[in-house]
């Protein structure tokens, strides 16, 4: 553990890092499992822990995050929380164990958060290259695919009512067609795949 840590290269978590994370401009707050986190008890928590502690910084071109809705802290926080189990299996770390926290920052280019991440018992995690592809895929599927799922479940859903209210031409959901495939065209790259970060 002590020439993983210190051998020549390794880069080593700056100082105050949490601190840049919260309190930088345009960053908006620190958020973990809870929506308010108490800065000196994570700082505490931080500075006394004596394993790795993993930082990721995920972010989007400004135009994507605004067009799927991540342009503000709530819906980034929602994203990590929802894919907690994700997170978890690849880094190797028992739900109960996982912490973590992660703040918003609000650049006009590229809208991102910066997350640390790691388990409550020292040498326990473990992140190998195909865990972060897991981790970079599960959110990559959720942040540009979950609209379109949603819009296709709202189709459905209409062309099911038009049909349930008398109209039973076999031509009724024909009428969502044209605005589903818009919906998959505005989420995908010209491929159809879902467009990466």
């Amino acid at each position: 553990m002590k020439y993983i840590g210190t051998r020549e290269g390794v880069e080593l978590l700056p100082s105050g890092y949490m601190e840049y994370m919260a309190e930088r401009p345009r960053s908006h707050g620190l958020f973990g499992d809870e929506d308010a986190v108490d800065m000196s008890a994570a700082m505490k928590e931080l500075n006394e822990y004596p394993g790795n502690i993993w930082t990721h910084v995920i972010s989007l071109k400004h135009e994507d995050a605004e067009r799927l809705g991540y342009d503000h802290a709530a819906q980034w926080r929602n994203l990590i929380r929802a894919h907690c189990n994700y997170i978890v299996s690849a880094m190797n770390i028992p739900p109960s164990d996982f912490r973590w926290y992660a703040a918003f920052h609000d650049e006009g280019g590229h809208p991102h958060i910066h997350m640390m991440a790691w388990s409550a018992k020292p040498g326990q995690a473990y992140l190998s290259k195909d865990g972060i592809r897991k981790i970079k895929s599960a959110l990559t599927s959720d942040i540009f695919n979950a609209p379109y799922l949603r819009a296709e479940v709202l189709l459905q859903r209409r062309a099911g009512a038009q049909g349930q209210r008398g109209n039973e031409s076999s031509g009724v959901g024909d009428v969502y067609q044209p605005w589903a495939a818009f919906i998959r065209a505005s989420l995908t790259g010209s491929s159809g795949a879902p467009l990466a970060l």
